[in-house]
């Protein structure tokens, strides 16, 4: 369901300016989908923050006329690991 999440953010590029959704929405990565629950992973807590507060009622529309149905959004911080190692 990677697809459905490229559309989602495919979509929310008309709601945004550009500045915007680079910074705050291009970040958020596909992590899963299951039937009632939609999880993408934001770079830290700050960015998550943000989405939710500012994006989040764009994002949850979207989701809707993607799955045809309420699923549930949520953002995970990722661990800030990369092919294994830590980043620096």
């Amino acid at each position: 369901m990677k697809a459905a999440w490229t559309e989602i953010k495919t979509a929310i590029k008309d709601y945004i300016p550009g500045h915007s959704f680079r910074m705050w929405i291009e970040p958020l990565n596909y992590i899963k989908n299951d039937k009632d629950c939609l999880v993408v992973s934001s770079p830290n807590f700050f960015s998550k923050k943000r989405v939710q507060d500012h994006y989040l009622s764009i994002i949850n529309s979207e989701v809707k006329k993607v799955f045809g149905k309420n699923c549930e959004f949520s953002i995970t911080v990722s661990n800030g690991k990369r092919n294994g190692k830590i980043s620096e």
